[in-house]
């Protein structure tokens, strides 16, 4: 399984990158106005744990490629899902600035980037990043309904 993945610069993860962690910049420079992810964190070891998983992630895919994986198809079925989920990403945080906050908002804004990954992940057949993927997914579904259910 590993013979087929070289150390490689992947623009396209690292510009997927950049998107998903875009309105998180902004939610850091511009709070919302009902702004309840600024709580405290209950779950700090939870927390840390999909910090890892995430650095681990994001390293794999960006800087790793499965010499199997297919070019640019932006029409495939799980290229579709990741943009799909990247559109409701991004539709959550407009839904939250506007202050329609509630614990399913919550579990989109957390799961939507999650699923966009792993989509992505799936599609370039980068498998050895699934893993830290689905330990951030656990993680960050476990600080949304331990920190707001």
């Amino acid at each position: 399984m590993i013979k087929n993945y070289t150390f490689n610069l992947n623009v396209d993860s690292i510009w997927l990158t950049v998107f998903l962690l875009l309105p998180t910049v902004v939610w850091s420079l511009f709070p919302a106005p009902n702004d309840v992810l600024r709580t405290e964190s209950v779950t700090p070891i939870f927390d840390l744990a999909a910090s890892i998983s995430q650095v681990i992630f994001i390293g794999l895919l960006c800087f790793t490629a499965n010499a199997a994986a297919p070019k640019h198809n932006v029409k495939s079925a799980l290229m579709i899902s990741t943009i799909l989920s990247c559109s409701v990403y991004y539709l959550s945080w407009i839904v939250y600035y506007i202050g329609m906050v509630n614990f399913a908002l919550i579990l989109i804004l957390t799961l939507a980037p999650c699923t966009s990954f792993l989509f992505y992940a799936l599609e370039k057949r980068n498998h050895i990043a699934l893993f830290p993927i689905g330990i951030f997914t656990l993680c960050h579904l476990i600080y949304a309904i331990i920190n707001f259910s």
